[in-house]
């Protein structure tokens, strides 16, 4: 058997019972620091347990008289532990009970005491129906302790990261609506509320504008705009179609030939307005020319009796209906190029007016496409009549093809012109508008605004969300570790509990785990 480690030494006198021959003067070598004591029921055993609980802070105001010895003054209870391997290393327990007066108590052991006697019962156990209370919250430390300070150290320093870059991104979005601010843009309009920190994380859908420093300049050009500017004029094209029914008639017909000299017919053709005139003026009765006033000679007479037989005739009728149609068809395609012209003039209006309207951006007039086609169409009609006029006899069988060409390319203008006409009303209608405009101008500096912050904070929320997700792994890589050394309070307690009960009483007490009733031989306590 290996040598004692341990010597104790307990001196009681005057406590209770415990005085003159029987105080207590106990000396012994131990190889184990668990003590006990057995005495029979009567013996002091109480006395000795409430001097104890005075070691105990908030148990000195036991009334000392109730531990003397009757007839007593002052009594000691002492108790010296020293470890034999270590001689110097001694732990001393004294207290002195003095009569009406608070216990005197000197403790170098280091020890909590804790006393478990009948008075403890009746003050903790008792009132509680001898059912301790169970709920007990949180955790100790185990043995196994984790070192964390590295974690730990990361921790905060990703704590900080995170905050720098929750500044960073609340400063450019401040910025970026002091930006807007300063120009003009009314807080509460619906688009500045674009410029926040959940909807700029998530891609809000805005549409395509331009620029955030573009649309500046716009809004700076719009407050240059003159005054009274005129509206646009709609460039205007008509048409009578019934043109192109007369001149099929006369293309279809075969008209006989008169007895006219070819000669004559010619001279007739290239004077045509000349004659025409002439004769409505000549008066038969005076024999005067309308236009010299000369009296005309009977040689000058017969010319004009023969002009008006000519102009009668059925001949000069239809060739004065081709020379009109063929003016006619002139006319259009004299139409045609004013109408091109003034559509050019429109749309350079137009261009003019997108430097300060910039919602006419890709607004633009319809060009026309088929000038040259409807131009070939007239000039070979023109050719066809021409032709008709020098032979009224002959009958050209194209002709329908060239004159349905002609109506289709003529419809198309009209179209185009009915476009046009609605355009140049609603950028007549911009024009006027100055507020609207403004007010998409600022519309659109809000959204490019958003465009251009979304763009310049997309590695920031990014980089922020690595950040924090990092921070939660972190965390619960922590708390894990921590689990590993931490030991339920309410546990530990029930499991001391159990094993001072086993030990004291042999296993007659026991204690329930969910509800920490005490039982003895089964059934409750109290």
């Amino acid at each position: 058997m290996s040598e004692p480690k341990i010597r104790v030494n307990l001196n009681i006198n005057n406590i209770g019972p415990h005085y003159g021959s029987n105080k207590i003067n106990f000396l012994g070598q131990l190889n184990s620091n668990k003590i006990a004591f057995y005495a029979s029921n009567g013996t002091g055993k109480s006395f000795i347990s409430r001097t104890f609980r005075l070691v105990t802070p908030g148990e000195h105001d036991l009334n000392p008289n109730d531990l003397l010895t009757l007839g007593r003054t002052s009594g000691t209870l002492s108790i010296k532990i020293v470890n034999t391997t270590t001689p110097d290393d001694e732990k001393n327990l004294s207290i002195f009970v003095n009569n009406d007066s608070t216990a005197d108590v000197q403790n170098d052991t280091g020890y909590i005491f804790h006393v478990y006697n009948s008075d403890f019962v009746k003050e903790n156990i008792e009132p509680r129906g001898y059912t301790p209370d169970g709920d007990i919250e949180g955790y100790i430390l185990g043995k196994v302790q984790i070192d964390l300070t590295k974690e730990k150290k990361r921790e905060l320093e990703l704590k900080y990261e995170i905050k720098n870059k929750e500044d960073i991104i609340y400063g450019s979005i401040e910025n970026a609506k002091k930006e807007l601010r300063d120009n003009g843009i009314n807080p509460t309009m619906r688009e500045f509320a674009l410029i926040d920190k959940e909807k700029l994380r998530r891609k809000e859908n805005v549409g395509d504008v331009q620029s955030f420093n573009e649309i500046v300049k716009q809004m700076e050009m719009l407050k240059q705009l003159p005054e009274k500017l005129s509206d646009i004029s709609e460039p205007t094209f008509k048409v009578k179609e019934e043109v192109f029914d007369e001149i099929v008639t006369i293309l279809a017909t075969a008209y006989p030939r008169a007895e006219w000299d070819d000669e004559f017919v010619e001279e007739v053709k290239k004077n045509r307005t000349f004659i025409e005139k002439g004769a409505e003026l000549y008066d038969d009765n005076n024999g005067i020319c309308p236009f010299c006033k000369q009296i005309l000679d009977k040689k000058a007479l017969e010319l004009i009796g023969k002009y008006k037989s000519f102009l009668a005739d059925k001949q000069s009728e239809v060739l004065r209906k081709i020379d009109l149609n063929i003016k006619a068809l002139e006319d259009i395609i004299a139409s045609i190029r004013i109408y091109a012209k003034e559509t050019r003039s429109a749309n350079l209006d137009i261009q003019n007016l997108k430097k300060y309207f910039p919602s006419l951006e890709n607004v633009n007039l319809i060009n026309l496409n088929c000038e040259e086609d409807l131009f070939n169409c007239l000039t070979t009609l023109i050719s066809y009549l021409q032709r008709k006029s020098d032979s009224l006899m002959d009958i050209n069988s194209d002709f329908e093809t060239v004159v349905g060409e002609c109506k289709k390319l003529i419809r198309e203008i009209f179209e185009q012109q009915e476009k046009n006409s609605v355009i140049i009303r609603q950028v007549n209608k911009t024009k006027e508008d100055v507020t609207g405009e403004r007010l998409r101008l600022r519309r659109n500096l809000c959204k490019a605004q958003y465009l251009k912050l979304h763009n310049s904070l997309s590695n920031d929320f990014n980089e922020l969300d690595n950040m924090r997700s990092d921070l939660i792994k972190l965390q619960q890589g922590i708390l894990e570790k921590e689990h590993q050394a931490r030991i339920s309070k309410k546990d530990k307690v029930f499991e001391t509990l159990k094993y001072f009960l086993d030990k004291f009483f042999a296993g007659k007490y026991t204690i329930d785990k969910e509800t920490f009733q005490i039982k003895f031989l089964g059934n409750p306590v109290g």
